[in-house]
């Protein structure tokens, strides 16, 4: 009895391991799983721009909302940004993203007739 333990612990282990990583890769999105995030892909870049867009207005620091954009999308920024709030505007996305992305583009100076109306009121404590 005690020559098959070693053996039949050894195995258990084993298959208990692999069981784990492979649960592991497929909950975590893996290489199994697919799951791989893509720098380049438009639903990343969109992610990114309306969290840069949510602490300029929370902030109003126009110097590192424009480097953090210049980080994402480099000489294109500008064309990005309104690429996408044209986009999020004519597929009645989040209106509270829409209106942080208007307010970037207002602090830009780069505001356009179809973004006024979803222009934010600038708080009463923000610096110029």
């Amino acid at each position: 009895m005690a020559r098959n333990s070693l053996p039949m612990l050894l195995a258990g282990l084993l298959a208990g391991s692999l069981a784990g990583w492979l649960l592991g890769q497929l909950a975590s999105g893996g290489a199994l799983g697919g799951g791989r995030i893509d720098p380049q892909s438009q639903q990343f870049r969109d992610d990114l721009l309306v969290m840069i867009a949510t602490t300029y207005s929370d902030d109003r620091n126009l110097p590192t909302a424009w480097r953090r954009m210049r980080q994402v999308a480099g000489n294109s920024s500008v064309a990005m940004l309104h690429a996408t709030i044209e986009r999020f505007i004519a597929n009645s996305r989040n209106v509270q993203d829409i209106r942080h992305l208007v307010a970037l583009a207002e602090g830009l100076g780069r505001l356009t007739p179809a973004m006024q109306p979803f222009l934010l009121p600038v708080p009463a404590d923000a610096g110029p």
